[in-house]
């Protein structure tokens, strides 16, 4: 918004890369179609939003509003994300009515990201160096760090002539 970016506050998102279950043990892109969910619903729109703080990253948290709806109630309502969990979760009736209704994500079998993410990291740290699973490449735009669910993370091969390196830690590779 403007020259800040804010992550949507009271939900979770999937990954750009992470697919949802469909009956008959078929997949889909549950990561991009929420993604594309996004897009349509900002589209050619009127969007405001409203700071509500940060997340433990540092990362701006928003309400925001297409033309006076709540894009992030939308999403959960549709089954594109999912509404973040806890004791004052803003959308939790609104991912109950979707996994009532199997809408998006609740058509089969959903992960939520946070999961995802761990499943990710945990095997992308057996098969590391030193159960480090963090890659620290160089690339024409500079150093690098990629996380196991990055999209380009399978892609990139460690090169220690180049000073690429593994990282055990986000805190470790940022510095």
């Amino acid at each position: 918004v403007g020259t800040v970016v804010v992550r949507l506050t009271g939900i979770e998102a999937p990954e750009r890369d992470q697919r949802c279950g469909a009956p008959g043990k078929k997949t889909w892109r549950c990561g991009e179609t929420a993604q594309d969910a996004l897009t349509k619903a900002v589209r050619g729109k009127l969007v405001s939003c409203t700071l509500s703080g940060s997340d433990e990253a540092g990362r701006s948290l928003a309400i925001c509003r297409a033309e006076g709806s709540d894009i992030a109630a939308s999403l959960v309502r549709q089954g594109h994300v999912f509404a973040q969990q806890g004791l004052f979760a803003r959308y939790a009736s609104g991912e109950n009515e979707a996994r009532t209704a199997k809408a998006g994500i609740w058509r089969g079998e959903a992960q939520r990201p946070s999961e995802w993410r761990a499943k990710r990291w945990d095997e992308a740290k057996r098969a590391a160096p030193d159960g480090c699973p963090i890659k620290g490449a160089v690339g024409s735009d500079g150093k690098i760090y990629l996380l196991p669910w990055s999209r380009e993370y399978d892609k990139v091969r460690i090169k220690s002539g180049r000073g690429e390196r593994w990282f055990c830690s986000e805190q470790e590779a940022r510095a």
